[in-house]
């Protein structure tokens, strides 16, 4: 059963995010969008993302021909849903569901 309200638009475009607390001193993490929604998006990262986590998300790539309606956001917030390990072109990463809580 499909959980989603709204379909997925595919698309690749990278991302730099940050956990969200107070405090400085916070590593980046550097992903790449794969799929989004008005409710939320599908990325990659190089480590896995505990759920509940919520991070800071910057789009930093290119989002040519892609706009708020189909999902993609310039900076908000987004709550960790799940992540799970995936291969992509031999290396291991993790597929990682976010919602958005906030967006701009």
């Amino acid at each position: 059963m499909e959980k989603r309200l709204d379909s997925r638009r595919n698309i690749k475009t990278q991302i730099i995010c940050r956990r969200y607390r107070s405090g400085t001193g916070t590593e980046p993490i550097e992903g790449t969008i794969e799929n989004c929604s008005p409710e939320g998006f599908c990325a990659e990262f190089p480590r896995p993302l505990s759920r509940g986590t919520i991070l800071v998300v910057q789009m930093a790539g290119d989002s040519i021909g892609h706009s708020a309606q189909d999902g993609l956001r310039g900076m908000g917030l987004a709550e960790v849903c799940w992540s799970k390990p995936v291969s992509v072109k031999g290396s291991e990463c993790y597929a990682t569901g976010l919602k958005y809580l906030m967006s701009y």
